[in-house]
């Protein structure tokens, strides 16, 4: 068996074992789920959404999380994890989205994470697990706010002088 491959049923396993009925969806997005050459790969983007979320299982699975990229040699993303949330909550982060233009200074963490949330939807995946139904209601959902912040950026990047963009730094996280 492959390494991804190994990683992927890793992975399948552990979010239905610690989360059990949970779970809503799980799957592995970034550029784990993109690339062809995974010697480039430093970190594994995983989503998990729940019914509701139990900081001891949680904390477990973090503990997996950090074991599975020590197992592979890879170096975790020691502030974020991985992207764990309720269905209420990301809803909620998705509507402040929607109701929310596009900005290039962005304050509030609930609408960055709300961006992370949508874009990482929205992106290439690979070791689905749990409820697709679910999960195309909210990739749908995404993609259409995602794509209406894109028009409307690059609506208002033609607007600006392109001094704007040497002087100005994002959010990060």
């Amino acid at each position: 068996m492959k390494k991804q491959d190994k990683i992927i049923s890793e992975f399948q396993q552990k979010a239905i074992h610690v989360f059990g009925h949970d779970l809503i969806f799980a799957f592995i997005f970034g550029s784990y789920a993109r690339s062809k050459n995974l010697r480039k790969i430093n970190d594994i983007d995983m989503f998990i959404l729940l019914n509701r979320i139990d900081p001891q299982k949680a904390n477990r699975f973090k503990r997996w999380y950090l074991e599975i990229h020590r197992k592979y040699n890879l170096i975790p993303d020691r502030k974020y994890f991985y992207e764990i949330m309720n269905e209420k909550k990301l809803d909620e982060y998705l509507k402040i989205m929607e109701k929310t233009r596009p900005q290039f200074h962005i304050k509030k963490i609930s609408l960055f994470d709300a961006i992370i949330w949508a874009n990482a939807l929205c992106s290439d995946y690979i070791a689905f697990t749990g409820n697709y139904k679910k999960f195309l209601f909210f990739r749908k959902k995404s993609k259409k706010i995602v794509d209406l912040w894109i028009y409307q950026l690059l609506e208002k990047m033609k607007k600006m002088p392109s001094i704007f963009f040497k002087q100005n730094v994002f959010y990060h996280r």
